[in-house]
């Protein structure tokens, strides 16, 4: 059975209730990883690095992207695909060059794995998992992922109000991995976010089987115990659903 392993769980900034977001899929032949928040430093407690790895962006807010800073101490066997919307990749390249971090382009050499930015769709590359984008609602280019392998459906989506793209890649979903960055009943059109209620719309009206809530905004979350209270709430429309916290681990 596949496994999910979430690395990472707050939005906007590291705290005690966890590192910034990052999640990890483990499939039999190679790992998916879903943005590299701070929690992305600690990937080598969680997979194979002889593994081929392949890491999903969202987008690249700060939240979704330092961890990048890590790379260097992790000695993966292949080279490291990075997935992101096309609009984005020239600003990718910016932050992972100098000055902000160790140069992409030096790994091939200094760490015998080589940093391979592709723009989705990707076209140019051949996947061993079948990937579905679409735009999600957000300040800034964001994407949602509908990711299908060893005959089970994960749907990742972060940072985004309540939109059919969201429900549209979560159909009959066996995983819906979903943002609640805003607290119950909270909106705010200039600030696109989910709640724990929408959230829980997106995995009712998709039919998804399960429901595990994570990007809880640093600020408004904070305390385990205001994560589990937007549970509860969300579990009112979609019964099936789990807080996450750094650490948690479920199959699909």
């Amino acid at each position: 059975m596949p496994k999910a392993y979430f690395l990472g769980t707050s939005g906007w900034y590291d705290s005690g209730t966890g590192n910034t977001v990052c999640t990890v899929l483990e499939y039999p032949e190679f790992n998916i990883i879903l943005d590299a928040g701070g929690g992305f430093a600690k990937l080598d407690r969680y997979i194979d690095l002889e593994k081929p790895a392949y890491l999903f962006l969202s987008h690249l807010h700060l939240d979704h992207i330092s961890g990048l800073h890590t790379l260097p101490k992790y000695a993966f066997r292949h080279d490291l695909h990075i997935l992101l919307a096309k609009g984005s990749v020239n600003a990718l390249k910016v932050f992972m060059d100098f000055p902000y971090t160790a140069p992409a382009s030096t790994f091939k050499k200094r760490m015998n794995y080589g940093i391979r930015i592709t723009a989705l769709p990707a076209r140019s590359i051949e996947l061993p998992f079948r990937l579905s984008t679409l735009p999600m609602v957000h300040s800034v280019e964001t994407t949602g992922a509908r990711i299908e392998a060893a005959g089970k459906v994960v749907s990742y989506v972060m940072d985004t109000g309540y939109c059919e793209n969201a429900v549209e890649l979560s159909r009959n979903a066996d995983l819906l991995i979903a943002e609640c960055t805003h607290r119950p009943g909270e909106k705010n059109p200039e600030w696109p976010h989910l709640a724990p209620e929408e959230a829980a719309r997106v995995a009712l009206m998709a039919s998804c089987k399960k429901l595990v809530l994570t990007h809880f905004d640093a600020n408004r979350y904070p305390t385990m115990a205001s994560r589990e209270a937007s549970g509860r709430i969300a579990r009112k429309t979609f019964k099936n659903t789990t807080s996450g916290c750094d650490g948690f681990m479920c199959g699909f």
